[in-house]
């Protein structure tokens, strides 16, 4: 399987960058939209992706509109002309999700997820983090990557399994929940994983559906 082995090849690396950490200093770390996918959604053949979106969510003390709007400005973002709320700057989307955080995100179609799995490289979650305003304070910052797949009920039940199975592999990844694969797996169920590094991977099925959410604390003092 070469996604499979994909995955088990890139986790000799991990992936994520570790944390970097200085006396005193905030705790960095990093991940690229690829690995994630991988992470998340090792194998894709058999389903119907119905959508994908990467973010980064980042607090912002003492964030206020003016001091937004002119963030924005200097980035050249425009505001949604489609009705939407939000700014727009080529593929990327800003919003401000709560009273001090901003989000910037990128949505993926199939042919977008598709070439992932094949490219060396992919948009980072440092990369993104840098269509979010430089000048303003960060609190705190999470990369997730958010999907939704379709297939037959029993292949989401598999494809969980195999996922969750893969990781399992790389030894840097603990199960915290899961149904019992041989105790006949019910019709909606949840996974989650986390490894050492702060991921977590979650994975809701529901019959021929799975929501999948890959998220990292890409931030944090």
């Amino acid at each position: 399987m070469v996604v499979a082995s994909l995955l088990l090849a890139g986790c000799s690396k991990c992936g994520e960058s570790p944390k970097v950490v200085d006396a005193g200093q905030p705790v960095r770390r990093s991940i690229d939209v690829r690995t994630a996918l991988v992470y998340a959604y090792p194998e894709y053949r058999g389903t119907a992706l119905i959508d994908t979106t990467a973010r980064v969510t980042r607090e912002i003390p003492g964030l206020t509109e003016a001091s937004r709007d002119e963030a924005l400005k200097k980035l050249k973002y425009e505001a949604a002309s489609d009705g939407g709320a939000g700014w727009n700057l080529s593929q990327f989307h800003v919003e401000q999700v709560g009273p001090q955080a901003l989000q910037v995100s990128v949505s993926l179609d199939a042919d977008h997820v598709g070439h992932l799995y094949i490219a060396h490289t992919g948009l980072s979650s440092q990369e993104m983090a840098m269509y979010l305003p430089r000048d303003l304070p960060t609190g705190t910052e999470r990369f997730e990557l958010e999907l939704h797949y379709s297939s037959s009920p029993e292949k989401c039940a598999a494809l969980v399994q195999q996922a969750v199975s893969l990781l399992q592999a790389t030894q840097q990844w603990t199960v915290l929940r899961a149904p019992e694969w041989d105790g006949g797996v019910p019709d909606e169920f949840v996974a989650e994983m986390k490894n050492d590094n702060g991921a977590r991977v979650t994975w809701e099925r529901a019959r021929g559906q799975v929501h999948v959410v890959y998220s990292l604390v890409t931030y944090e003092r």
